[in-house]
């Protein structure tokens, strides 16, 4: 026999159930709706700043982007705010500038009082700083000004890559990741000659990077140094060289074919420590490189140039 608490019970998963699509989608429908409201604005604006151009209202100069340059370099070059070149690119420069992009440019002054919705203080923070728009991921915001992802990551201690539209992000500067005695590091092979992918990343049960090699590549210190050891590793990284660079900073290569350098010898870029290879607890052929202070591993991603 069904009770009434049965059938009140029952009743509700029955009303969960019809709901719940509905929850569901009225948060994302709410949010599209409001991206498209906004979009509509920024389209009026530009199109208000595109008129006053045409109609003589606001001469403007044309500039190519160079290399490496950012929108605060432009500014800073041109004598304008960064807002003015945001109004009078159509307000699309925040999703990025690009060598060889060509800018309008305004007179100064000619954009300060327009109203930006969600740019009202413009989507470039200046001092270091980004605000996220609406398509940005870390990936695309590390690759628009020179940094790798670990380095963003760090800088604003993002756990799982999520980011939000508004959200300012802290552009940390490339000197913050050089390392005492180390300095500026190279890549320990040449990337350009050599097809590699990253097959385990550093994370707390594995210390370093495993760069995924063909054998025989030649494998290079990333810095200058000594070499501290140099041959066979008995707890798995097989053919293993070590080399210290100062200040307790070591790095380390593993799993090698063969060893080219011997304890004690100064090593630089020029020198091959040794060819990459498959020994010692290895899989496949690959290079597993470290960058340790001390006995306390280190990210390498957020070191190497441009991270890995």
């Amino acid at each position: 026999m069904v009770t009434s608490a049965q059938k009140i019970t029952k009743l509700g998963f029955v009303l969960l159930f019809l709901i719940t699509p509905f929850a569901l989608t009225i948060r994302p429908a709410a949010s599209q709706n409001a991206e498209q409201v906004n979009e509509r604005e920024l389209q009026l604006i530009g199109n208000k700043v595109a008129a006053s151009i045409s109609d003589g209202l606001s001469p403007v100069q044309e500039y190519k982007v160079q290399s490496g340059e950012t929108l605060w370099d432009v500014a800073e070059k041109l004598g304008v705010t960064v807002r003015e070149l945001i109004a009078a690119n159509l307000v699309r420069v925040p999703n990025g500038i690009y060598e060889g992009m060509v800018l309008r440019v305004p007179s100064s002054g000619d954009f300060l009082n327009l109203d930006l919705p969600g740019l009202s203080e413009s989507s470039v923070v200046e001092g270091g700083q980004y605000m996220v728009q609406p398509g940005d991921t870390i990936r695309t915001i590390a690759n628009r000004y020179g940094l790798s992802i670990d380095q963003i990551r760090l800088a604003n201690d993002i756990k799982n890559d999520i980011v939000y539209v508004g959200q300012v992000i802290v552009l940390p500067s490339r000197e913050e990741f050089l390392l005492p005695e180390i300095g500026e590091m190279r890549w320990p092979f040449y990337r350009r000659n050599w097809f590699y992918e990253v097959s385990q990343g550093y994370k707390p049960d594995h210390a370093g990077v495993d760069f995924v090699l063909p054998e025989g590549v030649p494998i290079r210190a990333v810095a200058d140094g000594f070499v501290s050891y140099a041959g066979w590793d008995n707890i798995g990284y097989g053919n293993l060289v070590m080399v210290f660079h100062g200040k307790n900073f070591y790095t380390l290569y593993a799993h090698l074919d063969s060893i080219e350098v011997e304890v004690g010898q100064k090593v630089d870029r020029e020198n091959i420590l040794g060819y990459s290879g498959n020994t010692g607890n290895s899989s496949n052929p690959h290079l597993h490189f470290e960058i340790r202070e001390g006995f306390i591993p280190l990210n390498p991603c957020i070191y190497l140039p441009d991270g890995c």
